[in-house]
C-alpha cells in the first residue's frame, strides 16, 4: 500500500514540474549601485534594464521583485554561480546583472549576462557618463544594456528547475507514513538491511533513513530520491566563490553631452594641434561644437609643445565659449607663443628707450658748465647746470638698454 502510494506521488510530482520547466525564464538579479548614486535616483537605471529586458523577451524577462520572489535572497547576487544556482531553482535560460558607480559625476555601468545551465558568461558590456546628470547617465545605462541584450541572441535551452519543486511536496505528504519508519530510525544497530527488506512495506524507507550504503539495495523506483534535494539545494549559499570574469568587451562613448545649442569655438596654437573635449578629439587647430549646458574638460596636445588642459562649465545663460589656447614649446623650455612675443617686444622697447635716455644723458653731461651771454656787452656769469639731469639720464637709459638687450638674447626662438 505504501510503495504505491509512493509510485503515485512521484507521478504527480513529475507531471506538477512539466509545465514548470516548459517556460523559459531570463532572470534580473539585483542592480549593484556604489560610489553617490542616491536611493532615490536608482530606480531610474532599475527601470531601464527591465524596459531593454522586456522588449526583447517580453513577459519571459523577470523584473528584480519578479526574480527576489521567486528565488528569495538567491537573487541578490551577480556571480556565475548564482545563475547556475538560479537555473537549479526555477526554470530559466539566463540570468542579468548590472553593476552603476558615480564618482564625482562621471558614471561607469556594466551589463553582464550568464547562461544559467553553466554559468558561462555570455555577454558583458561596459559604459560611462562623464559629467553627466543623473537622468543623462540613465539614458547612457539604458543604451548599454541595450548593446549588451541585444547580442545575447538565441538564449540556451532552459534548465528543468526540477531541484526544489520535489522537496516542499515530499515534505507535505511524507508525515503519513512516518509512524512505520520511527521505529526503524531509533535502532540503527540491527543493520541487517536484509530481514527488513524482506518485507515489502518497509523496504522504501529503510534505505533512505538508515543510511546511504543500501541505497543500492532499493527497489527500482526508488534511484529517483539518492539525488536528494536537501544536499543540492544546501550548494547555493556556498557556491558565490571565484567566478573568473571575462574580458569586458570595448565599448563606444556616448556623445549625449554634444546634443544642445551653445556654441563652443577653440582656437590652438600651432595649427595642427589636436583638440580634445571631454576625452573626445573634435578638432585640428581650430573646432566649433554645439554643446548642452555641462561641465567641459578641454585638451590641446601636439608633438613638441607641453600639453594644455582647462576644465570650465558652460553655463545656461552663456551664449557660448571662445577659446585662444597656444601650446608652450618642448624645446623653447615651456614658454609658450604669447610669452615670447611679449618678452621680444619688451626687449625692443626698453633697448630703444634706453639708447635714446644714454645719448640725451650724454648730451647734456657735454653742456654742463657752459656760459651763457645776454648780449655782447654782459659779462658771461651765469652757467648751464646740467650735470644732474644728464647722469641720472644716462645711467637710467644704460640700465634700460642692457635689460633690453638681455630679454632679445634670453628669449628662445620658435622651433
Amino acid at each position: 500500500m505504501r510503495q504505491s502510494f509512493r509510485r503515485s506521488l512521484f507521478l504527480a510530482v513529475g507531471a506538477l514540474l512539466l509545465p514548470v520547466a516548459a517556460s523559459a525564464q531570463v532572470l534580473t538579479f539585483a542592480t549593484q549601485f556604489t560610489g553617490e548614486v542616491p536611493v532615490a535616483d536608482q530606480k531610474l537605471f532599475r527601470d531601464a534594464l527591465a524596459s531593454e529586458a522586456s522588449s526583447i523577451w517580453k513577459a519571459s524577462a523577470k523584473t528584480e521583485a519578479a526574480t527576489s520572489a521567486l528565488l528569495g535572497a538567491g537573487a541578490d547576487c551577480a556571480e556565475a554561480s548564482c545563475a547556475t544556482a538560479a537555473g537549479a531553482l526555477v526554470p530559466a535560460s539566463a540570468a542579468i546583472s548590472a553593476r552603476v558607480n558615480d564618482e564625482a559625476e562621471i558614471f561607469d555601468f556594466t551589463v553582464s549576462v550568464f547562461s544559467a545551465v553553466d554559468g558561462k558568461l555570455l555577454v558583458k558590456e561596459s559604459g560611462e557618463c562623464t559629467f553627466c546628470t543623473m537622468q543623462e547617465a540613465s539614458v547612457a545605462f539604458r543604451a548599454t544594456a541595450k548593446t549588451a541584450l541585444g547580442k545575447v541572441g538565441t538564449l540556451p535551452t532552459a534548465t528543468a528547475g526540477k531541484i526544489v519543486a520535489p522537496a516542499p511536496v515530499v515534505a507535505v505528504v511524507t508525515p503519513p507514513p512516518t509512524p512505520a519508519p520511527a521505529p526503524l530510525v531509533a535502532a540503527p544497530a540491527p543493520k541487517p538491511a536484509a530481514p527488513v527488506v524482506a518485507a515489502p512495506a518497509p523496504k522504501p524507507v529503510a534505505p533512505v533513513v538508515a543510511a546511504p550504503a543500501p541505497k543500492p539495495v532499493a527497489p527500482a523506483p526508488k534511484p529517483a530520491l539518492p539525488p536528494v534535494p536537501p544536499a543540492v539545494v544546501a550548494a547555493p549559499p556556498a557556491a558565490p566563490a571565484p567566478a573568473a570574469p571575462a574580458p569586458a568587451a570595448e565599448i563606444e562613448k556616448l556623445d549625449a553631452w554634444m546634443k544642445g545649442d551653445k556654441a563652443v569655438t577653440i582656437a590652438a596654437t600651432p595649427a595642427d594641434a589636436s583638440v580634445q573635449v571631454n576625452g573626445q578629439v573634435v578638432g585640428s587647430g581650430t573646432a566649433s561644437i554645439k554643446a548642452a549646458p555641462q561641465k567641459l574638460e578641454v585638451t590641446v596636445v601636439a608633438p613638441g609643445y607641453t600639453s594644455y588642459t582647462e576644465r570650465l562649465e558652460l553655463l545656461s545663460a552663456s551664449p557660448g565659449l571662445d577659446l585662444r589656447i597656444a601650446l608652450a614649446s618642448e624645446s623653447a623650455g615651456g614658454v609658450d607663443l604669447e610669452t615670447r612675443q611679449f618678452r621680444r617686444s619688451a626687449g625692443w622697447v626698453s633697448t630703444s628707450l634706453g639708447l635714446i635716455g644714454a645719448i640725451t644723458g650724454i648730451a647734456l653731461l657735454s653742456r654742463d658748465g657752459d656760459p651763457t651771454c645776454a648780449g655782447a656787452s654782459s659779462q658771461c656769469a651765469e652757467v648751464y647746470d646740467l650735470g644732474g639731469a644728464g647722469g641720472m639720464l644716462t645711467t637710467l637709459g644704460g640700465i634700460a638698454f642692457g635689460t633690453g638687450v638681455t630679454l632679445l638674447f634670453t628669449t628662445p626662438d620658435e622651433p
